[in-house]
């Protein structure tokens, strides 16, 4: 994953400091949440710690940025469900680091979408699969070559179309 911008949540030598945004939802929706999480390895200590929350779930994620420099930082990708039991919600990360110091953990690559309902998956699978057997039982013409159209023809001259790459009906 190549990262251009990301955020490192201890911004300035703060203490349990984040980032937070409020998000519409529609209740009874599941949604999925999305992020890749690093640590900016310019200072200690070399394990950042993070929590992530959304309505009543919260998750703690932790991440050893030893041996990484600021320009190859490794991106480790993290995910979780929530459903949504209102209109909106507000996701937050929040760095758990023990010291202030302006090196914590850094995320980018945030998103927060929402999972097709099972209805919506099994109507869209029977369209694809009816597609796909309406195809597979299609009757193949295949092309007679314009002399031969409307005329009949000994068994040699269709050995002859085969021969050429005219393809008789399957």
């Amino acid at each position: 994953m190549s990262v251009i911008h990301a955020i490192d949540l201890d911004g300035r030598d703060a203490f349990l400091s984040g980032v937070r945004q409020t998000f519409a939802t529609n209740i009874g929706e599941l949604y999925d949440v999305a992020f890749a999480l690093s640590g900016n390895p310019q200072g200690g200590p070399s394990v950042k710690n993070v929590r992530v929350a959304v309505g009543g779930f919260a998750q703690d994620y932790a991440f050893d940025s030893t041996g990484l420099t600021v320009d190859a930082l490794v991106w480790q990708p993290f995910a979780f469900s929530f459903f949504a039991s209102g209109p909106s919600f507000t996701l937050s990360f929040m760095s758990l680091q023990a010291t202030p110091n302006s090196y914590g953990p850094l995320i980018d690559n945030v998103s927060v979408t929402p999972v097709p309902e099972p209805s919506t998956l099994l109507l869209l699978g029977t369209g694809i699969v009816a597609a796909f057997r309406h195809h597979a039982r299609a009757p193949r013409l295949r092309a007679w070559p314009a002399a031969l159209r409307g005329t009949a023809m000994s068994n040699n001259q269709r050995d002859d179309d085969e021969t050429l790459g005219s393809p008789l009906l399957a």
